[in-house]
């Protein structure tokens, strides 16, 4: 069950980090405003380099293994619960602090707190290498 839910979480994690970061290393890529295709529409997770995929996985089952009772808490599937970690690190102003849903408002200090607790972790963007691998980075 655990690492069906690891699983899952880093597919979440991974898919919005591809899908929302600009790949600045193509030829639509347009500097001078910073637009241009996302790592998606280039590459997946199969592309990401074996030992940052291999850290991701590390950084993911710590952040789930230190804050389990809240994740156990929230109304959100593991997938869901990547997906906001990877917006709350990585700095977008967005996250587990926007998940919170009006209906559970008895939650709402478990996703400050989770969200807190992801941005602690310290932010992360990717980027593509000269080997056409993807790798991720501390701001």
């Amino acid at each position: 069950m655990y690492k069906e839910y690891l699983d899952d979480f880093i597919t979440g994690y991974l898919g919005c980090a591809l899908a929302i970061t600009i790949d600045d290393s193509h030829a639509d890529y347009n500097p001078d405003n910073g637009s241009g295709p996302t790592l998606e529409d280039n590459y997946g997770i199969d592309d990401i380099n074996p030992g940052h995929a291999f850290r991701i996985r590390q950084e993911c089952q710590s952040f789930i293994n230190d804050n389990e009772s809240l994740l156990n808490l929230i109304p959100a599937d593991a997938k869901s619960a990547g997906i906001q970690f990877w917006l709350s690190r990585a700095g977008y102003g967005c996250g587990f602090c926007d998940y919170y849903n009006p209906k559970y408002p008895e939650l709402e200090a478990a996703y400050k707190v989770l969200h807190k607790a992801a941005m602690a972790t310290g932010e992360r963007n990717l980027y593509v290498g000269d080997d056409q691998h993807i790798y991720q980075y501390e701001q």
